[in-house]
């Protein structure tokens, strides 16, 4: 969840209020909070759909803004209060893979895509919850690796996909923004993973449609941070737009997301450290995940820094490599703002 000051309902001319085309008169000095979801996961996320998810991005939206549902499990859900934002963050990379996995005929995956992992993966989503939350998490390993198979791999495939996906995502996201009421932002998950350390970022794009189908999702394998601040450059230079990137999960990192090198080992540069300050100026520091705040082992003398340690900061994010006492530091919010303070004096 997340906190943004930004101007009521009140301070917006009825007239402005209403559809995605609608625009609204900004406070010059923001004094009201807005409660929303800046990372939430549909069935279009190759997690969220192994785990059991079988809603959509209109249905969260349709939840967020005070509707009743029907959950995955067929309860009824509804909010007590709705949100005042949500931003749908489905991972870029394999965008909608598992759910269009999952709903292929059998045939169709084991004699026209031919691929025995994914025949098997495949056998294990429609087994039992249990065994798709291992067929997912064999899939995140695969892609931490850089094992996926060749069918996940296309780009040309990926990026039609992907391209179909986006498209019908913006459409919904236009119905439901209500300016001054309701509103549904643009935006999606960045998952860089060297040898399963976890470098994920949510991007966020404070525009509207007209802006982010511009551009596509920006994938994470196989590319970088300074890629990914190089894209959102691009799309602000070249549609007039805003974005950030808000990174998360620092405590499955071991110690690469604060950094006080370049990713080389290299000395930090002013340039690159400005570029991440430009669109990195947050953080996410609690999820289902653990919390990254802070650690028993930064801060002893904190009864409250083992919140949310519950075995994730042990090690990467499969848990594949195991957490070091001189990775600590560049895994925890508390450490980056020293870190940072300390570059900034420096460079």
């Amino acid at each position: 969840m997340a906190l943004a000051a930004c101007g009521g309902e009140a301070d917006v001319p009825e007239e402005q209020t209403g559809t995605g085309e609608g625009t609204i008169t900004l406070a010059e000095f923001p004094d009201r909070p807005y409660w929303g979801d800046t990372h939430l996961h549909t069935d279009n996320s190759i997690d969220a759909f192994g785990f059991g998810v079988r809603l959509g991005p209109e249905a969260a939206l349709r939840f967020a803004s005070g509707e009743e549902v029907e959950a995955t499990t067929g309860g009824k859900a509804r909010l007590a209060r709705p949100l005042d934002f949500l931003v749908i963050a489905d991972h870029s990379d394999g965008l909608g893979a598992t759910r269009r996995l999952y709903d292929a005929p059998r045939w169709y995956v084991k004699w026209v895509i031919g691929d025995d992992t994914m025949l098997r993966w495949y056998d294990m989503m429609h087994e039992s919850p249990e065994q798709s939350v291992r067929a997912v998490a064999e899939l995140i390993t695969a892609a931490a690796n850089n094992e996926l198979p060749a069918a996940l791999r296309d780009q040309s495939n990926r990026e039609e996909t992907t391209r179909d996906i986006w498209a019908a995502h913006l459409s919904i996201l236009d119905r439901y923004n209500k300016p001054g009421k309701f509103t549904a932002l643009a935006g999606f998950e960045w998952t860089l993973m060297p040898d399963g350390n976890n470098l994920h970022r949510v991007v966020m794009f404070r525009d509207g449609r007209d802006k982010t189908e511009t551009v596509l999702p920006f994938p994470g394998l196989s590319t970088t941070a300074e890629q990914l601040w190089d894209y959102l450059a691009a799309y602000e230079q070249n549609t007039g737009g805003r974005a950030l990137a808000i990174p998360h999960n620092s405590n499955v990192s071991n110690g690469l997301m604060f950094e006080m090198t370049m990713p080389d080992g290299s000395p930090m540069t002013a340039e690159y450290a400005m570029k991440r300050a430009a669109y990195e100026p947050v953080v996410e520091a609690t999820q289902i995940k653990g919390d990254s705040e802070s650690h028993p082992f930064l801060s002893p003398n904190d009864e409250m820094a083992g919140f949310g340690v519950k075995g994730w900061e042990l090690g990467n994010l499969p848990l594949t490599a195991p957490m070091k006492d001189d990775m600590f530091a560049g895994s925890y919010v508390r450490e980056a703002l020293k870190r940072g303070l300390s570059l900034e004096q420096q460079l």
